[in-house]
């Protein structure tokens, strides 16, 4: 998918490539946006199983399945392991969650650190026993989330520990939190990477911090993805979904309910800090939000605990919204799988068990919504997260893959343009295509640079949209439109250079 599971995995083949890790490369020339751990992993994956979807993504694959356990781990220490497992299950089954597990981009892996982190410092501060935990796994994971994606992770590891102190226990916490001694380990993990980063290239490091950090959370316009104030209201519900529909509740009943737990209070707090450090910044993505997910699961977990032991129904209102989402994800299977069908980019059988075999979620939700089972209803959640897995990656993949994917492209480019072929993009994002191609894509939105080049023999080969191709002119009579596809892209190269794939 591009732009960004293109980037990230051409970084890290370029990595690979060039046997240069110190500070990541796009394309030949120094990608400042973040630090390089996420790279190195998804690097050593494409050295270990060879270029490939399955390999790059498969970081972000482990990374997930890491913060589903280590949720699970710290939920069964603070409530019991009847919530561990529970809390595992709702949060693998949200639907940014499991998005995010199969998308080569670092928030997955940052999610991961910071969890991890956390986890540890909630443990640390619920151990009751003579010989309480150390603090440092906390600091040591703060660090290495630093080296993920940046000094955020010590502001909202910072942040975590000082409301902790404030809420539990004063100057008596602080001093057990050892902060001197912890910063310094902090720095140690992290400091390595950018000291030799800003020694190597100072203009990396400097361009990352100050212009990707600090401008991006508080200069509006200094980087992309400006949303309005209002995009959370609608991304961050579509984002918890099934259980947006029970995290008012939970939150109420264990967070605000008087005689809370001390790991209530501390979920919210770690739920608050990266809510509360994310919603003022000048650009907002959903994904920003994900480090915040464990702890909601956790306490939506303890609540479903907490009312089927005293054998309480779920509220009327969440079992109807949970019936109403369940018969949304079964009309959209049943809907691609008809569409699909009909157009015969799937067959026919594999539309009717992957879009028929949805329906049997419906019963589930019925019966928790006349019983106020509140088991029933929660596998209906459950069940329509897997619908909507099946149906997006089962059944709507291969559509998606023509009329999105630049991979036949570079497939074609492997097949029959030599390697040292120049690749040039106009106008146009290109990163999975020099991914599988295995060659350097120059971006060159220059129109006089882009036809001089053109005219030389032997013409590079060209990525644009056909919308540009008015703007292009007249071509060279050599030069031919050798494929198209991905949303009206197209790629340029001479006549008996490649073979055709798709005319226009």
């Amino acid at each position: 998918m591009e732009p960004d599971e293109g980037r990230h995995a051409e970084i890290a083949r370029e990595m690979v490539a060039t046997g240069h890790l110190l500070t990541p490369r796009l394309h030949g020339k120094p990608y400042y946006h973040k630090p390089p751990a996420f790279h190195w992993l998804v690097a050593a994956s494409l050295a270990t199983f060879g270029p490939g979807a399955m390999a790059a993504r498969l970081p972000s694959l482990l990374a997930a399945l890491w913060t589903v356990l280590i949720t699970a781990w710290w939920a069964s220490r603070a409530w019991g392991p009847a919530t561990g497992r529970l809390a595992a299950l709702l949060l693998s089954s949200t639907v940014l969650l499991m998005a995010m597990a199969r998308w080569t981009v670092a928030d997955m892996l940052f999610t991961a650190s910071l969890s991890t982190a956390f986890a540890c410092l909630g443990c640390w501060l619920l151990d009751p026993g003579r010989r309480p935990r150390t603090p440092w796994p906390f600091y040591l994971m703060v660090g290495v989330a630093t080296l993920v994606k940046g000094p955020a992770a010590i502001v909202l590891g910072g942040g975590l520990a000082l409301a902790c102190v404030a809420l539990f226990g004063g100057t008596t916490t602080l001093r057990r939190l050892r902060p001197v001694r912890g910063g310094l380990l902090v720095l140690a993990v992290a400091t390595p990477w950018y000291l030799a980063a800003w020694l190597a290239e100072p203009e990396y490091i400097e361009t990352f911090l100050f212009t990707h950090n600090l401008g991006r959370y508080a200069v509006a316009g200094a980087v992309g993805h400006q949303q309005p104030w209002t995009y959370y209201l609608l991304a961050l519900p579509l984002a918890l979904l099934p259980w947006i529909f029970y995290l008012p509740d939970a939150l109420a009943g264990q967070v605000l309910a008087r005689g809370r737990k001390k790991a209530a209070v501390f979920a919210g707090l770690w739920a608050a800090v990266v809510v509360g450090f994310f919603l003022p910044a000048s650009t907002r993505l959903v994904t920003y939000m994900l480090p915040a997910f464990p702890p909601l699961a956790a306490l939506t977990a303890a609540w479903l605990v907490d009312r089927a032991r005293a054998n309480q129904g779920l509220p009327r209102r969440i079992a109807v919204m949970q019936m109403t989402w369940t018969g949304i994800t079964c009309l959209l299977a049943c809907t691609a799988a008809i569409y699909l069908a009909w157009s015969g980019e799937v067959s026919i059988t594999r539309c009717l068990a992957l879009g028929l075999g949805p329906l049997a979620t419906l019963p589930l939700a019925r019966r928790g919504l006349r019983d106020r089972d509140s088991q029933a209803t929660v596998l209906a959640g459950v069940l329509s997260s897997a619908v909507l897995v099946t149906t997006a990656w089962g059944l709507t993949a291969e559509f998606i893959n023509s009329q999105r994917s630049l991979r036949p492209a570079a497939l074609q480019l492997l097949a029959s343009a030599p390697a040292e072929r120049e690749l040039l993009a106009y106008k146009a994002s290109g990163h999975s295509l020099a991914f599988y191609s295995k060659r350097l894509l120059t971006r060159d939105d220059n129109l006089q640079s882009v036809l001089d080049k053109l005219a030389q023999k032997p013409a590079p080969l060209l990525l644009t949209k056909s919308k540009y191709l008015p703007e292009l002119g007249k071509l060279p009579p050599r030069i031919e439109i050798a494929w198209t596809g991905a949303r009206g892209k197209v790629l340029l190269a001479e006549k008996g250079g490649s073979r055709t794939l798709h005319r226009p």
